[in-house]
């Protein structure tokens, strides 16, 4: 039984939306991907082009199922190309101007999942434990954004965790 405000929508649609008072969200369903724009502006913010795997095998999305929102939040179903097994999305407002999104595999490690986004010249930060030639932002860093050190007589793994910021304001 699902509680109020949690009704479950077909994976049909070809775009589903949740919304703050700063941003709103576009989830495209087929093929997958999503960005976030604006609301004030209807400017694009962030977006994920739907060139996302996951683990070394490199399982793509093939479908999107068992979509449901309710008030700041969307979760989906990914089925991926290759296996039988699913991985989850969902997005959820933190404020009205942060978005957190969460993926998750059970066959996989974060480490092995993988995203892109249209690069808009904006910043990237976190990711490894200490910053590569001292800047925080790491555009233009010449490493595998993996958060696990794999270099020789490293022996420990990231403690910072990758966030996205853009400089523009957000009405």
């Amino acid at each position: 039984m699902r509680g109020q405000g949690q009704a479950a929508v077909p994976a049909s649609n070809a775009v589903e939306t949740i919304e703050s008072s700063a941003l709103r969200v576009e989830v495209k369903t087929n093929p997958y991907s999503f960005r976030v724009l604006e609301k004030s502006s209807e400017e694009v913010q962030l977006a994920e082009t739907g060139a996302i795997r996951f683990t070394m095998n490199g399982y793509t999305v093939r479908a999107v199922t068992d979509v449901s929102r309710g008030s700041g939040w969307l979760k989906a179903t990914l089925r991926l190309e290759g296996t039988s097994v699913p991985a989850k999305v969902s997005f959820s407002f933190a404020k009205p101007e942060v978005l957190q999104v969460l993926l998750s595999f059970n066959n996989g490690i974060p480490a092995e999942m993988r995203e892109e986004f249209a690069d808009q010249g904006e910043h990237v930060h976190g990711i490894w434990e200490m910053p590569f030639g001292g800047n925080i932002d790491d555009r233009g860093a010449d490493h595998d954004f993996m958060g696990i050190r794999h270099q020789a007589d490293v022996n420990y793994s990231s403690a910072r965790a990758p966030f996205y910021a853009t400089p523009r304001r957000l009405a």
